[in-house]
């Protein structure tokens, strides 16, 4: 296994180089990951600024969840303002999307730009410019606790899932009508039928996959890799000299690469966050290990987009930024 830790650049090759507060450490596949940052705000009252609640006996509150649209375009839920900010995939803020808006969580729609915002049971369904269209319910049955490991996702064919740490539950199915002037629209469906398409894993956005994380001990967990009928096709065993604290699957991207998020803990208490990329055959490619200092709690810290590039949303003393790791070819 191979080390780089690089701030300015990540190269993997036969050898070990140090130069600042990242970590890559790869096994086979030569790869090129150059960081940047896109997007850095300051906390303030302009409306290019995220708000920020802090005091002396309560938890300082910003920016908890982020997105991105099939275009690369950034979206950052300002839970303190209660509106989205956008930015274009080359970081230049655009405006503010909505108002009044809360919630822990949100998805993009790819069909029609609508933003889905998941707040405890309810789905507020927002058009691109941030107007409300329609607050959709979800069952009380399905137990929703706000935090890690919860959120959105709507996969490439429209339909809308929210995932609770390994469970998902499809909310709403998309329909599309053809001819000259083919439209489509989201259906929600009704509670008991919300209730009954409990899985278990997380949906791949292709959807011809689930992936589940399973737990063996504290050093060992693996990546279940399911049919949509729950058939085990594979286990891709992980492992750490460390403890193993979260595991979340992300997304597979247009190679088939998957992509997982890990909290590893070492002897000293300090939660490392790392990203491990596998082949679609389960093979480990690399696991780079990204900033894990935040001022405020973050519940989605990282995102992958189709073509294999990161994202990292962090919260500093001084404001708001975010990371692109772009992979070259």
């Amino acid at each position: 296994m191979l080390t780089v830790r690089s701030f300015g650049f990540l190269v993997t090759f036969l050898g070990i180089l140090v130069i600042g507060n990242a970590v890559l450490y790869a096994a086979e596949q030569y790869q090129i990951y150059s960081p940047k940052t896109l997007i850095f705000a300051k906390w303030g009252p302009s409306p290019n600024e995220f708000g920020l609640k802090e005091g002396k006996e309560m938890e300082t509150i910003g920016p908890r969840t982020f997105s991105l649209d099939r275009s690369g375009n950034i979206y950052i839920f300002d839970l303190v303002k209660q509106n989205i900010k956008k930015f274009t995939n080359e970081g230049i803020y655009e405006g503010t999307l909505g108002s009044n808006i809360s919630g822990s969580a949100f998805a993009i729609n790819y069909e029609n730009g609508h933003l889905f915002v998941l707040d405890d049971h309810l789905l507020h369904e927002y058009s691109p410019t941030g107007d409300l269209i329609k607050n959709h319910e979800i069952s009380r049955d399905i137990e929703l606790i706000e935090g890690y490991g919860q959120g959105v996702i709507i996969d490439d064919f429209g339909n809308l899932f929210v995932n609770k740490i390994q469970k998902m539950f499809k909310i709403g199915v998309t329909t599309r009508q053809t001819g000259k002037s083919a439209t489509s629209s989201l259906s929600i469906l009704d509670k008991k039928q919300q209730l009954a398409s409990e899985k278990n894993g997380m949906v791949s956005k292709t959807r011809e996959n689930r992936f589940k994380a399973k737990w063996k001990d504290k050093h060992k967990a693996s990546l279940q890799i399911l049919t949509d009928d729950e058939v085990l096709l594979k286990e891709v065993e992980m492992s750490t000299p460390d403890i193993f604290g979260g595991v979340l699957f992300l997304r597979k991207d247009n190679n088939g690469s998957i992509y997982i998020e890990a909290e590893r803990i070492t002897s000293d208490n300090y939660v490392h966050l790392e990203l491990r990329k596998f082949d679609s055959g389960g093979s480990l490619l690399s696991i780079i290990e990204l900033p894990n200092d935040y001022y405020t709690t973050v519940y989605k810290k990282i995102d992958v987009d189709s073509s294999g590039n990161i994202y990292q949303l962090l919260t500093t003393p001084t404001g708001v930024q975010l990371d692109k790791w772009e992979q070259k070819q």
